[in-house]
C-alpha cells in the first residue's frame, strides 16, 4: 500500500475477494473508500480538474459571427482620418484605400486590383454623384449592400484565407463622397461566406479573439504544480 494514503490495515484487502453477501467485506470496501477520499490521496482538487478541462476544450466561436465597426468612414472631406483597414485587430491590413478630391475607393488587399474593388464613391460635379459598391452597377447618390471580402487572421479558421461580408454602405452627394463600413461578417468554422445574410441581418454575436493555445497550456500547467504541492504537504 501506498505510504500517500495512510492507511493502516492488518492485510491487503481487495474487492475482488468481497461474496456476493459479504455486507462486511462491502463496508470495509466503503469505509477505505471514505478514508481515501477525505485524505485527498485519489482526487483532483476541483479548481485542478476545471483548469485542465479548459485547456483541453474547443474555443471556437457561433458559427456565423460579426465584427461591428463605429464611425468606419472615408470621406472626401474628412480623409482617412476614421477608416479602418484591419477589420479584424491582428495588426494586419486587410484592405487599402485610394481617395482624390472627387472620388474615394476601397480595396481588398488579398487579391489583385482587378476584381478587388469593395466600394467607390465618385463625386465629379453637380451632374455626376454616383456609387458602386463591388461587383454592383453604379447608382445615384447612394446605396448600400453586402460585399465579398476575403481576409486572413491566425485566430479564425486557422489562418487560412476567409471569404465574409462587409456591409458597406457608400454615398455620393453635391460637394462630398463618402464610404462606410458598418460590420464584417463571416463564419469562423468555415472559411466560405455564410448564407443567408443580408445588409438587413440583426441578431449575429459579435466575435471576440480566444486564448491563444499557449496561454492555455500554462494554465494547465499552473494547475499541475499547484496539484503537486497539495500532495507533498498532505505527505508531510
Amino acid at each position: 500500500m501506498s505510504p500517500l494514503l495512510n492507511i493502516s490495515q492488518k492485510k491487503p484487502f481487495s474487492p475482488l475477494a468481497a461474496t456476493a453477501g459479504g455486507s462486511t467485506t462491502k463496508n470495509k470496501y466503503k469505509n477505505m473508500k471514505t478514508k481515501m477520499k477525505r485524505q485527498g490521496s485519489t482526487e483532483l482538487p476541483r479548481f485542478a480538474v476545471g483548469a485542465l478541462a479548459i485547456a483541453g476544450a474547443s474555443t471556437a466561436n457561433a458559427a456565423t459571427v460579426q465584427i461591428t465597426f463605429a464611425n468606419n468612414v472615408l470621406s472626401t472631406t474628412t480623409g482617412t482620418l476614421n477608416f479602418v483597414t484591419d477589420p479584424t485587430g491582428d495588426g494586419i491590413n486587410d484592405m487599402w484605400a485610394d481617395e482624390g478630391r472627387y472620388s474615394i475607393g476601397v480595396f481588398n488587399r488579398l487579391l489583385g486590383r482587378g476584381s478587388d474593388e469593395v466600394g467607390r464613391a465618385v463625386y465629379l460635379n453637380v451632374s455626376s454623384r454616383k456609387v458602386k459598391l463591388g461587383g454592383g452597377d453604379w447608382v445615384e447618390s447612394t446605396d448600400r449592400a453586402l460585399v465579398t471580402f476575403v481576409f486572413s487572421d491566425a485566430r479564425i479558421n486557422d489562418g487560412e484565407y476567409t471569404s465574409g461580408f462587409l456591409d458597406i454602405e457608400g454615398l455620393a452627394s453635391n460637394g462630398s463622397a463618402s464610404l462606410q463600413i458598418h460590420r464584417l461578417i463571416f463564419d469562423d468554422s468555415s472559411t466560405t461566406a455564410p448564407n443567408g445574410v443580408t445588409s438587413a441581418t440583426t441578431g449575429l454575436s459579435e466575435w471576440s479573439a480566444v486564448p491563444e493555445p499557449s496561454s492555455l497550456g500554462l494554465l494547465a500547467l499552473g494547475a499541475g504544480g499547484l496539484l503537486a504541492r497539495r500532495r507533498r504537504a498532505m505527505a508531510a
